[in-house]
């Protein structure tokens, strides 16, 4: 098993799984017939992100961000969400401590990560209309 707990990120319409490789051991068919469902959406998934320590990131049309916790093998669900409209993208700090997403609804919405979950924080309107469902937007957090 890798340091981070996340080897393969495979996406299934609106599945996320993880398959887990152990060291040394060979890739065979049974490696990727038994995988952990990291996340799982009402409509297809049309972005994952993984950042490299922990967290992978699941955006699909709903209107809540995914999130999946590869060392507690926890996931989460970013509520308040977008509201009726379609999450675009999402991404966590830097630092872990804080994730954001954009959607549909033209809102980005922080949150702060707490013990088991995240917390609300804000919600900022960024364009004064609805955005269209095939314009994205990828987050890149810039600290200042």
């Amino acid at each position: 098993m890798s340091s981070n707990g996340v080897d393969k990120i495979i996406i299934d319409g609106p599945t996320v799984n993880v398959h887990e490789m152990e060291a040394g051991k060979e890739l065979t068919a049974e490696t990727f017939s038994k995988p952990m469902v990291a996340m799982k959406f009402q409509r297809e998934v049309s972005k994952v992100r993984f950042n490299g320590s922990k967290w992978v990131v699941g955006v699909s049309g709903d209107e809540h961000l995914g999130l999946f916790n590869s060392e507690t093998q926890k996931t989460i669900m970013c509520k308040p969400g977008h509201e009726g409209c379609s999450v675009k993208s999402g991404q966590v700090d830097p630092t872990g401590t804080y994730v954001a997403s954009t959607g549909t609804d033209g809102h980005l919405n922080i949150y702060k990560f707490t013990g088991d979950g995240v917390e609300f924080l804000t919600k900022v309107k960024v364009s004064d209309k609805k955005v269209s469902a095939e314009r994205t937007y990828d987050l890149e957090f810039q600290w200042l």
